[in-house]
């Protein structure tokens, strides 16, 4: 197992996954119908949650988890 490549692509993920957390949490602010806010809210914890996770990995192996989004994200 190379460490080094499981860590680059689980922080590329991260990234990313980073990015549609934060879009998400953009459409719940801008969401006129409270339905769909609390939709996009909930989509925005999941991925939360699954970076938490995907970090959490990264650690595991000895790696620094990326801990921000992109530049195109933000």
């Amino acid at each position: 197992m190379n460490d080094k490549h499981d860590i680059s692509v689980l922080n590329g993920l991260i990234t990313t996954t980073l990015d549609s957390m934060k879009g998400f949490e953009d459409a719940a602010e801008d969401a006129k119908s409270t339905r769909f806010a609390a939709l996009f809210a909930d989509f925005a914890r999941d991925r939360g949650q699954v970076v938490s996770s995907m970090q959490a990995e990264v650690r595991a192996i000895g790696g620094k988890p990326q801990d921000s989004a992109s530049f195109l994200g933000a």
